[in-house]
């Protein structure tokens, strides 16, 4: 009887990780079309992701390819981010050389960023197979 209720909420737990994920990806979703429309880079939350990812396994090639994809581009928008206050702190730092890596950091994000969507759709499909099946 025990283990009964043992897995149960071993269920239960399950369906709002899966629950807190949907939403967390359904709102990464929204963010890439703001970011989209505005043409401007931000970050995209990972935090439901990253708790889930330590405390079970995700296998399954869509969310392998979600956190890899979002986790690259967030270092890339940090990167980008942290050269351009580096950049703009200090009028002796904006010469061309530092101007055009300032360049090369941005579209190296914004190559990152192209393609999001379709890996942010095939997570949120994922996330609420595996919602409903549990």
């Amino acid at each position: 009887m025990l283990k009964f209720f043992h897995d149960y909420k071993k269920q239960k737990e399950r369906r709002q990780e899966m629950k807190a994920l949907v939403l967390e990806t359904k709102a990464n979703l929204e963010a890439y079309y703001v970011m989209f429309q505005l043409g401007r880079l931000r970050y995209f939350t990972l935090d439901v992701l990253k708790k889930a990812q330590t405390s079970s396994e995700f296998s399954d090639h869509a969310i392998v390819e979600y956190a890899r994809r979002l986790t690259e581009y967030n270092r890339l928008v940090k990167d980008y981010k942290d050269f351009e206050f580096w950049y703009n702190e200090d009028l002796e730092r904006k010469n061309k050389d530092n101007g055009r890596i300032l360049h090369q950091k941005k579209e190296l994000a914004q190559e990152q960023f192209t393609g999001l969507e379709a890996v942010i759709k095939a997570a949120i499909a994922h996330f609420e197979q595996e919602g409903t099946r549990r």
